[in-house]
Order: structure tokens, then sequence, then C-alpha cells
């Protein structure tokens, strides 16, 4: 595979496939929906500036549930329309034997380089996707595939695309029901609701995580939410408890709850409904429904730290502040 891609049929084929410049995305599937949202939207802020289309092959667990994404078995930006029968599987079959298997050709053989393609990983550093550094890789090749999870615009950029990024990845309508649904039982006893992300981690990624995770206190939570609560004094507050494992609502009994649909694209949309996001360490999920709901967010650092309303603010995913984008590729 290696020699027939530095051949002229081969560049002919790739321009016949991808006839304006595109980036293909292959971040592993192991990082989950926050991740895959997060990496395909900064992508998507760059295509807008530089006039590139994008393929989002990595997409494929969660293109099915997104209105941009599920009429089209390649994820493709912007939005088109192609279906065939048994299109989930074909989304993964597409990223595991045709681009997985590319990336791993062209890292094992790297040169000579392609005139048409070119693999950029961030195995050994991270892109800033504005920079000339990143401009000068991509070069005047036709496809670039963005291999890994650091590649990241500005937070302007994202901020001047923001609309355009959100109707891609508007849920499907049922999703979007079901979650408005929850919400909407959660406010009708409350003046306020409050989301409470309570992300969980398994025991092996406890003992060896890095520092940014390393302080959760989804078992202090109860700290805060009662902080929180007391920052609307007079107002009846619900919490919706949303998590990726199983939440014990019994260890709340001071608190009016609500409980999400538990399916991820939902409880994530519900989350994007709130009034106000506790966030119970950082995580692109909960910074996704902020930045997609325009949700004011608070992240737990220290449970028994006092904290006040002017400290919830609307975040955007893959920055740990952006207001301060000297630092940009944090997160």
């Amino acid at each position: 595979m290696g020699r027939f891609l530095r051949t002229p049929l081969c560049s002919s084929l790739v321009r016949w496939v991808f006839p304006r410049p595109t980036f293909v995305i292959t971040t592993n599937p192991g990082a989950l929906l926050g991740n895959q949202l997060t990496i395909f939207a900064h992508v998507i802020a760059c295509a807008r500036e530089g006039g590139r289309d994008i393929w989002g092959a990595s997409f494929f667990m969660y293109a099915q549930f997104f209105e941009g994404a599920s009429r089209d078995v390649f994820a493709r930006f912007p939005e088109r329309r192609f279906l065939i029968p048994g299109a989930r599987r074909a989304r993964a079959t597409l990223y595991y034997y045709v681009f997985a298997r590319l990336v791993r050709v062209l890292i094992t053989v790297p040169d000579p380089p392609l005139r048409d393609l070119v693999l950029i990983t961030d195995y050994e550093r991270r892109h800033a996707l504005e920079s000339r550094e990143f401009s000068a890789l991509l070069g005047a090749r036709r496809v670039a595939v963005i291999e890994g999870y650091f590649f990241r615009a500005s937070a302007t950029s994202l901020r001047r695309h923001a609309d355009v990024i959100k109707r891609y990845f508007r849920p499907l309508k049922r999703h979007e029901a079901n979650a408005a649904a929850v919400v909407g039982a959660a406010r009708a006893d409350a003046d306020i609701v409050v989301g409470v992300h309570l992300r969980k981690f398994g025991g092996a990624h406890d003992d060896n995580a890095p520092s940014l995770y390393r302080f959760q206190h989804g078992d202090e939570m109860d700290r805060a939410m009662r902080q929180t609560a007391d920052l609307f004094s007079g107002k009846r507050v619900t919490f919706l408890l949303l998590s990726n494992r199983r939440v014990d609502p019994r260890r709340y009994p001071d608190f009016a709850l609500a409980e999400g649909t538990g399916h991820v694209v939902e409880d994530l949309h519900a989350l994007s409904l709130c009034d106000y996001i506790l966030a119970s360490t950082y995580s692109s999920f909960s910074r996704w429904a902020s930045f997609y709901g325009d949700v004011p967010l608070y992240q737990v650092d220290d449970p028994a730290r006092p904290f006040s309303l002017e400290e919830f603010r609307v975040q955007i995913p893959g920055f740990f502040d952006p207001s301060d984008e000297s630092g940009s590729i944090q997160v």
C-alpha cells in the first residue's frame, strides 16, 4: 500500500474522491463523545477559515445521532446527503479498514512525502490550527489527515463559527425532544435547574490520572450543591444529575433531584438546556454543553471552597480558560 500511495494513479484517485481541499479526522475512537465533538468543532472552525471540507471518519460512533452527520455515510462537513443500507456499520468499516490503515501505513512508511496527502499527528506536539507552522505542514496538499486530539483553532475563531458548528451538531429531533422533556419535568417545581455532571472514572484511571483529572469530587458534590442552592436564596432549585455511571440519588437526600434518560446524546443535550452547570471535574462533555447551550459552568476544584455566582462562566470546549489564549492548547 505504501508503494501504491506514491503512484500517479493514487494521486488521480485522491483528487477524484476529494475534489476540494479536505481534512480527514481520524482521532482514536477511544476519545468519547465530548472529545470527538471538541476536535471536530475546532477543525470546522479552521476549515471555514481556510476553505476546506471535512470528512469526520472517527465520528462514526455518534454520527447517527446528529442532524449534520446522520444523513451521510462519510460524516462530511459541509453537510452532505449520501446514505446506504447499513450506514452505521459502513462508517465503522471505513474508519478501521480504510482510514486507520492509511494512518498506519503513513506512519510506517513516511518517505518519500506524498504529493496530494499529508498525515499530521499530535504524537510529538500539539497544533494551533491557525498557525504558520500548521499551514506549512498542509502546504498545497489536497488531503490532510488529522490524527489525534490536540488540534485547536482559536477561541475567537470558534466563537465566530459557533452558530454553524451548533447547527451541524444539533441532535436529531427525537433525542432533542427526550432531553427537553427531562428538563421540562425538572422545571415543573423549580425556578432554577442546575445540571450536575458527575464524571466518574474507573479504578485504573483514578490511580494514573493526569493532573487535570486527579481531583474529582463526585463523592463530595453534595457540599458544592448546597453552596449552589444557597446562591439562589428564596428560589426553588432542582439538580439534574447526569453521569457516565449509575448515580444513586439517595446519596443526595436534601435536594430536589431529576435524572436524565441515560442516553449519552440526550443527557448531553439536557445538560445544555439547564440554567447552570456544576461539574465535578474537568470534562469536555460538560464544557460542550456549556458551549452549545451558552450555559454558565462552574468546575469544582475544591468542594469545601466557597464560590460565587460570578464564577459560573460559559466555556469553550478544548480550552481550560477561553479568556486566555496565550496557552490555547491545554486540554
